[in-house]
């Protein structure tokens, strides 16, 4: 029988110890792919970013297979719709973000301080309590940056992330064990990973074989199972969406409101816009026969970046202020470019549309039935080209 000799652990300890610090690089970019269009988005180069990134979108957003994964699962362009997590969902979505941005900050400083001042594990503090405080603290962070920019492929990023944390946190504790002894299995046997609950019935549930091709199968059932389910249930809030949406859906159009309006008042809408002889003329004059359309109502005083239409004002940008006047509305009218060999109507056209043409913007006055002004939109705009939100 072989004794690996001193110099063999040297070098065997080496190499777990670059080997966590590749795993760990490897969090960092996934972690950073996760949060980067969300991040860019919330920045004043937005535009510039999402142009780069847009061609990866254009992709996806094209292919009748894997255009799903641009889809969003919850609001993004609208502010108000009937459901009250919808129009709150924000808020949830930042005070996760900043909270765990916060615990990790917190638990990472605290780690430093004992690895270059006592030179030896960390066991005090919140580690008293989760043995991957850092961890779970990017995973809550994670989940609200998912919350805000709630796309499908970002929603599988995530749970890829989840995956590779818990074996990165099962390396780094494997290499505590060696290095710390009894000391740190004894810390192991009082905390839990990332949770400070037991949660014995799950772990029964969901515990992998120790070794081998088993654990390999069984990993790749357990991490189908959780992205599957997952997907479920954002086609769930994707539905609930949709059906919570103040809007208004036909054989040929979606008409999306962002701010709440009344189903009545919605139709009136409608109505009176299509009504006016010149902007059936106009609207006659820029589409074929069988085209789609998604057309945006929003309160005159209101800009949505996201929707091709003209600013408000000359520095505003996102411009959604509660206290609007309620019986006058703009419509922005835009043509539906659909995916190719793809046909919808109704709601599905939201999910099969690649571009909106801007057509016109019509301002309507509720308080006398009357169109107050037609014009044209701009002929260029913020996200042009880029498959961003449709809703």
């Amino acid at each position: 029988m072989n004794v690996p000799s001193k110099k063999d652990k040297y070098y065997a300890s080496a190499n777990k110890q670059q080997t966590g610090k590749k795993n760990i690089w490897i969090v960092a970019v996934l972690y950073f792919l996760i949060g980067f269009e969300f991040i860019y988005m919330a920045s004043p180069f937005a535009v510039y970013f999402y142009a780069a990134y847009g061609n990866g979108l254009d992709f996806l957003n094209e292919s009748p297979i894997l255009a799903w994964l641009c889809r969003t699962f919850l609001p993004h362009i609208v502010k108000e719709t009937s459901s009250a997590f919808l129009n709150i969902y924000n808020i949830i979505g930042w005070n996760l973000t900043v909270f765990g941005f916060a615990g990790f900050s917190v638990s990472a400083a605290h780690v430093y301080y004992y690895k270059f001042t006592r030179k030896k594990p960390v066991i005090g503090g919140i580690y008293r309590i989760i043995r991957h405080p850092q961890y779970a603290s990017l995973i809550i962070c994670g989940l609200g940056l998912l919350i805000l920019w709630p796309r499908y492929i970002v929603l599988l990023s995530f749970l890829l992330m989840l995956f590779v944390y818990y074996f990165l946190a099962k390396i780094e504790e494997h290499e505590c064990e060696e290095k710390f002894g009894e000391a740190y299995l004894e810390y192991k046997r009082k905390t839990q990973m990332f949770i400070p609950m037991r949660m014995s019935a799950i772990k029964k549930i969901f515990t992998l074989p120790p070794s081998g091709f088993q654990r390999f199968l069984a990993f790749i059932a357990l991490f189908s199972m959780v992205n599957v389910s997952s997907i479920e249930l954002a086609n769930i809030l994707e539905e609930i969406s949709l059906n919570s949406l103040f809007a208004r859906f036909n054989k040929d159009a979606a008409y999306i409101s962002v701010s709440k309006i009344e189903q009545a008042q919605l139709t009136r809408l409608i109505e009176i816009a299509h009504a006016n002889p010149n902007v059936r003329k106009q609207l006659n004059s820029m589409h074929g026969k069988n085209d789609k359309f998604i057309n945006y109502i929003l309160p005159v005083g209101w800009y949505v970046p996201e929707i091709p239409m003209n600013k408000v004002h000359k520095d505003s940008d996102h411009y959604t202020p509660d206290n609007y006047d309620k019986n006058i509305y703009k419509i922005v009218f835009t043509r539906a470019i659909i995916r190719a060999g793809q046909e919808a109507e109704g709601k599905e056209i939201l999910f099969n549309t690649v571009k909106r043409i801007p057509l016109i913007e019509v301002t309507v006055n509720l308080s006398n039935n009357t169109v107050m002004h037609i014009v044209n939109p701009p002929s260029k705009f913020k996200y042009m080209n880029i498959p961003v939100p449709l809703y």
